[in-house]
This record gives C-alpha cells, sequence and structure tokens, in this order.
C-alpha cells in the first residue's frame, strides 16, 4: 500500500483529501504544518506528498525545496495546493522549489487522484470513489453549520485589533481563520463563502507583507464584507 503525506491546515479539506486518497487504497500520513510535514515525510518515506501552501511554521514551496533538496527523498512526487496563490508568478515559485505540479483549490478528486498517478500508479477513480458525493455533501453540512461560530471569532478579533495598530500576532491569526475559510469553503463547494474569505485574506496579507497596519478602507471593507458573509452564512440553517 503506498503512502502519501498530506500536509493541510484545514482539518476539513484534510478529511476530504485523505477520504478520496484512501478510497483509491493509499495509507495516509497527516500533518498540520510544515515542520510536522517534514518530519512526517522524512518518517515515512512516501510515495507522494500532498502539500499546501500557506501553512503555520513552514510554507509548502519550503517544504518542497527541503524534499527536493534530499537526496532520499528528491524522487517522492510533490503536489502543491493552493486557494490563494493561483497566478503564474506563484506557479513559477512551485517549479522553482521542485513542485511536480501546482494545483489551484478546489481541486476534483479525480484531478488529484490523476496529479499522483506517476507515484501511486493508476487508481480507477471513477470506480473506486463512487461515493465520494454522498461524503462531500456530508461533509459541507457539517462544515457549514462551524461556520457562524468562525465568523464570530473573526468578528472579535476585529474588535480586538481595534483602530490603531495591528497586533501582527493577532492579525495572522485573523488572516489564517480567513485561509481556512477560504480553503475549506472552495473546497466543500460553499463558493461564495471561499471567495469572500479570500478577499479578505488578501487584504491583511498585503498588510502583513508590508508590515502595516490596515488602513481607513481596507477597514471598511473587512467589516463590510463580514457583515456579508455574516447574512448568508451566519446560521446554521441558512
Amino acid at each position: 500500500m503506498s503512502v502519501v503525506v498530506v500536509i493541510e491546515d484545514t482539518a476539513e479539506v484534510g478529511d476530504l483529501i485523505q477520504l478520496v486518497l484512501e478510497q483509491a487504497g493509499s495509507r495516509v500520513v497527516r500533518a498540520a504544518d510544515g515542520e510536522a510535514g517534514l518530519a512526517a515525510i522524512q518518517a515515512e518515506r512516501p510515495a507522494a506528498v500532498v502539500c499546501d501552501v500557506l501553512l503555520p511554521r513552514l510554507s509548502g514551496f519550503e517544504v518542497c525545496r527541503r524534499v527536493k533538496a534530499d537526496p532520499d527523498l528528491a524522487r517522492t512526487r510533490v503536489v502543491l495546493l493552493s486557494a490563494v496563490y493561483r497566478t503564474s508568478r506563484y506557479a513559477r515559485e512551485a517549479a522553482e522549489a521542485g513542485a511536480d505540479l501546482f494545483l489551484p483549490k478546489p481541486v476534483e478528486a479525480e484531478r488529484l487522484l490523476r496529479a499522483l498517478e506517476p507515484a501511486l500508479g493508476p487508481t480507477d477513480p471513477q470506480g473506486r470513489l463512487t461515493d465520494f458525493a454522498a461524503e462531500l455533501a456530508e461533509a459541507r453540512e457539517k462544515y457549514r453549520a462551524k461556520v457562524p461560530e468562525r465568523l464570530g471569532r473573526a468578528e472579535a478579533l476585529l474588535d480586538e485589533l481595534g483602530t490603531g495598530s495591528w497586533d501582527p500576532e493577532r492579525a495572522a491569526e485573523l488572516r489564517m481563520l480567513f485561509h481556512g475559510l477560504s480553503g475549506a469553503g472552495s473546497t466543500m463547494g460553499l463558493t461564495r463563502l471561499g471567495e469572500l474569505a479570500r478577499e479578505l485574506e488578501e487584504v491583511i496579507d498585503r498588510r502583513l507583507e508590508r508590515g502595516r497596519s490596515p488602513n481607513a478602507d481596507d477597514r471598511r471593507r473587512l467589516r463590510r464584507t463580514l457583515a456579508v458573509m455574516r447574512e448568508a452564512f451566519g446560521s446554521s440553517g441558512s
């Protein structure tokens, strides 16, 4: 049985990827941050790695670089995924890091398995994934029920951050919260949730990269878009 290490910080997304791979006959080892993922790769010597790009502690790009620089691991197939870094610039960075493939989220189950075939062999996704649609629908409803709590946490963080200079750790927590909503929303088929969360993640990301707090326009946009998300997804029964 082939081993695949899945490095994904959004639990719900990792659960779906694991489901796809296990139904296709692989054993899955999970990690929720880049450093833990790299340790799992070194311990397991997997046939393949599926890795998100934006991760705590060590980015997917850096994980890939280190894997490909290790003579004992260099032939490991690495597929990088991202809901945020989707432009040609990041595709080039993935290639420069040595990634075998760079795929935007959401990734269809069949496409992911095809991407891993050089390492895992033929997986016959049509034959093995007959129950995936039902599993995805169930997972979507479970995740949707969690969204109001996560929106509430985002609103609380914005209140805590206030109107002055932002604490970098709190801002990073808010960015990762939106990152989780973006990645899981897109993967679960909650397209509008994923799009709105991605917009907010990009606002904060730009400011953090520049070492600045959001300006007044950014703050209004954050509040306004959160209100839209609250209206659309603010109750578990909506």
